[in-house]
C-alpha cells in the first residue's frame, strides 16, 4: 500500500514515467561515454603499429578532453544544472571517463579471447563484435559515474570569478 506524502497519494503512472525519464536520461549520458571509448578504441585496433603509440598518448588526451567537455554540456542540458567548468577539470573529467570505458573494453574482449575461446586465434572481427556489444551494455554503469563526475561541485567555476551573469 502506497501512504500518502504530504497528504496525497503519488500517481503511480507519473512516477514510473520519471523514473522511465531519468534512467533514460543515465543511459543517453552512459551511451555518449562508451561510444567515446568504443571510437578511440576501434581507431586504435585498426592503427598500423607504427602510429599506435602516438595515438594511445595524443589520441586519448585529445578524445577524453573532447569527451569531457560534451560530458559536462550534456549534463547541464539533462539534469537542468548551470556550472561552468576549469579546463583543467574538464580534461581530468574525461581523461577518468575515457580511461574506464577503455578498461572496460580491453579487459571484455582479452578475456574473452584467452579464456572463454582457448587463446589469440579469435579474429579481430570478433574483438570488434565483443566491443560493440560492451559498449551497448554498459552505459548505465557509465553513466552515473559521468553524472557524479560533473555533478560534483570539484570543477566548477564561480560566477562571480568567471564574469557570468
Amino acid at each position: 500500500m502506497v501512504e500518502p506524502i504530504g497528504g496525497e497519494v503519488p500517481d503511480s503512472k507519473a512516477l514510473i514515467q520519471s523514473c522511465l525519464m531519468e534512467a533514460l536520461k543515465v543511459y543517453l549520458q552512459g551511451l555518449v561515454v562508451a561510444i567515446s571509448g568504443g571510437l578511440y578504441y576501434t581507431t586504435y585496433l585498426l592503427l598500423l603499429p607504427d602510429y599506435k603509440m602516438i595515438w594511445m598518448t595524443l589520441g586519448f588526451v585529445f578524445v577524453s578532453y573532447i569527451l569531457g567537455i560534451i560530458n559536462c554540456r550534456l549534463t547541464n542540458y539533462l539534469w537542468s544544472y548551470d556550472s561552468r567548468y576549469s579546463e583543467l577539470f574538464l580534461l581530468g573529467q574525461g581523461l577518468l571517463l575515457m580511461f574506464m570505458s577503455v578498461i572496460v573494453l580491453g579487459v571484455t574482449t582479452t578475456v574473452y579471447t584467452i579464456q572463454i575461446d582457448g587463446g589469440t586465434q579469435v579474429g579481430s572481427l570478433l574483438q570488434f563484435q565483443l566491443g560493440i556489444a560492451t559498449t551497448l551494455i554498459s552505459p548505465p554503469f557509465y553513466g552515473i559515474l559521468a553524472k557524479e563526475a560533473a555533478s560534483s561541485g570539484i570543477g566548477q567555476l564561480n560566477r562571480a570569478q568567471t564574469g557570468a551573469d
